[in-house]
């Protein structure tokens, strides 16, 4: 699981916002910097991604699913949540992670990486969330938010 979620965050290895460094720490590098028997920091942010985007479009699309918030606004007003949510996790788990005696020291890891992370967890949010909302057949059981979606309002 931690190596699906390190090829979603790295986006295949294609446009990683952070270091090398960064994503092989997060991938679990131990300690002492031979091996992946640490904890796998890409499993825990993603399941957090998952967690929190889903209750967010639980919430607005079968929770309240009111009349009142079907609308373009409010769907971007639950992506900025999610965004605020998602970066603020991924920052707080790799700065911890980071600044922690059990990792391995050979890593050179900057604070620009941790923004990089949590900058990447918000944008895979972002693009998870578009992707739920856009299925018709989940928004098919709201009553009032079942148009509500990035494409149409």
């Amino acid at each position: 699981m931690n190596e699906v979620f390190s090829w979603i965050y790295e986006f295949g290895g294609i446009l990683p916002f952070y270091s090398a460094d960064l994503g092989e720490h997060l991938r679990g590098f131990d300690v002492t910097c031979t091996n992946y028997i640490g904890s796998p920091w890409y499993a825990y942010a993603g399941l957090v991604l998952l967690g929190v985007t889903l209750f967010a479009y639980a919430l607005l699309y079968h929770f309240i699913d009111s009349a009142r918030f079907a609308r373009r606004g409010h769907w971007w007003f639950t992506v900025l949540v999610i965004g605020v949510l998602n970066f603020a996790f991924a920052f707080a788990l790799a700065w911890s992670s980071v600044h922690s005696p059990e990792r391995c020291k050979q890593l050179h890891i900057s604070t620009g990486d941790i923004v990089g992370f949590g900058f990447d967890n918000a944008l895979v949010a972002f693009i998870l969330f578009l992707a739920i909302t856009s299925v018709p057949y989940l928004r098919y059981f709201s009553t009032n938010c079942k148009y509500t979606t990035f494409w149409k309002p």
